[in-house]
């Protein structure tokens, strides 16, 4: 598996091919000493066109820190439920959370999920207003 950290906490996993792989690779670069946990539940999430995975390390060191991690190809995270419809749940895009413990585990993802949220509304507001300046 080969690693590249591309800045600003982001990093690119190649060669990776399953969600086992997925959480091996996790576990062997962020779980360095038995003080840290990593939950290998994900929390599959779609907004949109936005899809990507969640999941969490307890690391009472970097409690709030987030690290965006992207891999080459999209891997099956296994079964998403939208909307009483339940599919194949494929992404190339995950956030690892860290976090001290339960409460700050929550509190950090509704962080996550509110920055993603006003960037998505951001986004959404230059589009409409740059479709309202042409003619």
């Amino acid at each position: 598996m080969a690693e590249e950290y591309i800045g600003n906490e982001v990093f690119y996993f190649k060669d990776i091919s399953s969600l086992d792989t997925f959480n091996q690779t996790i576990g062997e670069r962020f779980c360095i000493n038995e003080n840290k946990t990593f939950d290998r539940d994900m929390i599959k999430i779609q907004i949109k066109d936005l899809i990507f995975g969640v999941c969490f390390l307890k690391d009472e060191k970097r409690n709030g820190d987030v690290l965006v991690i992207r891999t080459d190809k999209m891997i099956d995270c296994g079964k998403i439920e939208i909307f009483e419809e339940v599919k194949n749940f494929y992404s190339d895009l995950y956030f690892l959370i860290f976090y001290s413990n339960e409460k700050a585990k929550y509190e950090n993802f509704e962080k996550l999920l509110g920055k993603i949220g006003n960037d998505m509304l951001k986004k959404s507001i230059q589009k409409i207003r740059s479709e309202k300046n042409v003619i």
